[in-house]
């Protein structure tokens, strides 16, 4: 069966209708580089402010007491860590390592400084992980058993920590960054982080709405 229209008038409707749905797909494929870059951008910002914020305080705080006001910042997709060693080696790189080190340099109003080591490389994705998990788990964990002996029972800790697991398990395919940072007065402060995954453009509404409007 031959589908190409036999009149010039059908083959000139066809060669425009070929040609909206070409000019359609490179549309969309810029929509996504776009909201892509701007998505992650924000993503960056969010991450390096939640950072430097926790730089700053513990800056101000007695070494002793350091490593308990670090696991305090804790939060799902923010695992903080005080420690005498750095968990990023010196040189490690990756494609949001410049882009987010220039952010935390701005937070902190120093420029860039080999005192601040970030990695986004996956090649020790199952440790990298499985160390989020230990730093968040005890943070999140001391804090809840805390608050549960405040109010002598423990019953709201592990309702905190039934509430806990399924945004655990949604984070499981997000990649984690590192960062480190030497601090004044001695030790570093160790971050793994999430790094959202975008959906993709093509799974969202937009979509479908997208190409429902363009035709």
């Amino acid at each position: 069966m031959n589908w190409w229209p036999g009149t010039l008038a059908g083959r000139t409707i066809a060669v425009l209708a070929a040609g909206l749905i070409v000019s359609n797909l490179i549309g969309l494929l810029i929509l996504e580089g776009e909201r892509d870059s701007a998505l992650n951008h924000a993503a960056d910002v969010a991450l390096a402010e939640r950072f430097a914020t926790t730089v700053n305080i513990l800056e101000r705080t007695a070494y002793t007491n350091r490593a308990e006001v670090s696991c305090r910042q804790a939060a799902p997709g923010f695992a903080p860590q005080f420690a005498s060693k750095p968990a990023v080696p010196s040189g490690q790189t990756g494609w949001r390592v410049r882009s987010i080190s220039r952010i935390v340099s701005e937070f902190l109003g120093e420029p860039e400084t080999s005192r601040l080591r970030l990695s986004d490389k996956e090649g020790e994705g199952s440790a990298v992980r499985n160390a989020y998990r230990t730093v968040l788990d005890r943070c999140l964990g001391s804090m809840m058993g805390s608050g549960a002996m405040m109010r002598g029972t423990k019953d709201s800790a592990m309702s905190m920590a039934a509430k806990m697991q399924p945004m655990m398990r949604t984070e499981s395919k997000e990649p984690v960054l590192r960062l480190s940072y030497q601090l004044e007065g001695g030790g570093w402060l160790n971050v793994w982080a999430l790094a959202p995954a975008v959906e993709p453009l093509w799974k969202s509404r937009f979509f479908l709405g997208f190409f429902v409007m363009a035709g």
